[in-house]
């Protein structure tokens, strides 16, 4: 699993992921499955956000880095099973779109405003804000590896034909072809 974004642990939803990480501890163990977590600072919070993770007594399960940007930021995304973002509110998450148009599955709570989408779509799991959601959501990703090569091509389709730019603009267009009525077309 691998997110990418600024380290605010409320915001983001991190100190929700790191107990949902806690609540299956075990069980993740026993499946090998690692958490990486990529971002710059914002406004002290990385040490919070490592605090947490030694709290928790999972440092070998969750492993954080700084920021990562261009080669390097699209290796991390070529080489990861899952990109899991747990925000309590979002705009539109710019990390959750690009991971989806590299393939990859999406493990996303409601609050990140893509969701329901990615869940509809099956472009991978949506999760309701809280940790006993996400740690089940968490699961069964880790338990539906047959899965992720379909859910990758849905998060590319998806995103191809609801957020590339040709797409955004066509929606754009016939939006205000409605509002405006046909005398305008």
């Amino acid at each position: 699993f691998v997110y990418i974004g600024r380290l605010d642990a409320y915001h983001k939803g991190l100190d929700l992921l790191i107990e949902a990480i806690k609540i299956n501890q075990s069980e993740i163990r026993k499946h090998n499955c690692f958490f990486y977590i990529y971002g710059p600072d914002f406004d002290g919070r990385a040490k919070y956000l490592n605090n947490l993770i030694i709290q928790a007594n999972i440092e070998d399960l969750v492993k954080q880095y700084g920021p990562v940007i261009g080669k390097d930021k699209e290796a991390i995304l070529l080489n990861s099973d899952i990109f899991i973002q747990t925000s309590r509110f979002e705009g539109m998450p710019l990390g959750i779109l690009e991971a989806l148009s590299y393939g990859l599955p999406c493990l996303v709570t409601k609050g990140t405003t893509l969701g329901d989408e990615v869940k509809e779509k099956q472009a991978g799991w949506c999760a309701e804000n809280n940790s006993e959601s996400i740690s089940d959501s968490i699961l069964t990703a880790i338990n539906s590896k047959d899965l992720y090569e379909t859910l990758g091509k849905n998060a590319k389709l998806l995103v191809e034909y609801k957020y590339e730019w040709d797409s955004i603009a066509e929606s754009t267009i016939n939006t205000y072809r409605k509002l405006l009525g046909k005398e305008f077309v």
